[in-house]
């Protein structure tokens, strides 16, 4: 399936758009993941568009803190103010949601991992852990029997923490009882 935005302009266009609703600036990982998310931008189309952003002087670098962390330049918000109109409003916002949820949980201390280890053949282990600044809030390892299902584990569970635990504590205190049918 292809990417939503194809076009290197649109592409550029969405990154300053999303940088540009933003307060605190953010790690380029963290972008790429948002940025990428539901099939939005193609991974490569984001590093070159990324790049060219940086050297255009939209997208400004500090790593003053010891991380690398980028926010949009005054001309980036300049130019994403004048086309933003050409970007769906739906993708912006669900974009913006995304990326506060996510300095949420910097500013909270809150660290999500989701690993994968293959165990043989047809055998994967899925690792998922959630701390905070008071030590582990979860820590569950589930075993499943195909790699599609461990990486659509590993690519929910951190985008829907929230839900992952809400999930897991309905099914655990018999809220509700998938596993009785």
């Amino acid at each position: 399936m292809p990417a939503i935005f194809e076009d290197k302009t649109d592409i550029k266009l969405f990154i300053l758009t999303l940088l540009s609703g933003l307060i605190d600036p953010l790690n380029d990982v963290t972008i790429h993941d948002i940025v990428c998310k539901d099939n939005k931008v193609n991974s490569f189309d984001f590093a070159e568009c990324f790049e060219e952003l940086i050297e255009l002087g939209h997208v400004l670098c500090d790593d003053s803190m010891g991380e690398k962390l980028y926010a949009i330049s005054d001309t980036g918000r300049q130019v994403a103010e004048e086309l933003h109109d050409s970007i769906p409003e739906s993708i912006c916002h669900k974009s913006a949601v995304e990326a506060a949820k996510w300095l949420t949980l910097r500013r909270t201390g809150t660290k999500i991992s989701c690993d994968i280890e293959e165990l043989g053949p047809c055998r994967y282990m899925v690792k998922c852990q959630i701390t905070d600044e008071r030590g582990k809030m979860l820590d569950v390892s589930i075993r499943v029997s195909d790699r599609q299902t461990a990486q659509q584990i590993k690519e929910h569970m951190p985008s829907k923490p929230e839900s992952t635990m809400r999930g897991l504590l309905s099914v655990l205190t018999g809220e509700i009882d998938y596993l009785l049918g």
